[in-house]
């Protein structure tokens, strides 16, 4: 009869090293996908902060020059949102009345 082969036995040594390299890769992991979803969101908070500008800016243009300036908007994946700003004249309260 063949003899048994033999187990191998886990010293305490290799069980610690063992877990901490599971530890460490988990880490790694954990760490990849902190630094996209960062990327990501700092890409969006950067749109958005560019969006605020653009309106910004616009409604500035709309403080000089009240008659008839359109404000465009865009989010993100929308296509974008128009605004068509009226002076608040009685001419134009006859419009929408």
């Amino acid at each position: 009869m063949p003899p048994k082969p033999q187990t191998q036995q886990n010293t305490p040594d290799d069980f610690l090293a063992h877990i901490t390299a599971a530890v460490a890769a988990k880490f790694d992991d954990l760490q990849s996908s902190l630094d996209a979803k960062y990327d990501s969101l700092s890409i969006s908070i950067s749109a958005h902060s560019s969006c605020l500008h653009n309106i910004n800016l616009q409604l500035a243009k709309l403080e000089k020059n009240p008659f008839f300036t359109r404000v465009t908007v865009r989010f993100g994946i929308n296509p974008h949102i128009d605004f068509l700003f009226l002076p608040a004249t009685t001419s134009t309260r006859k419009l929408f009345n």
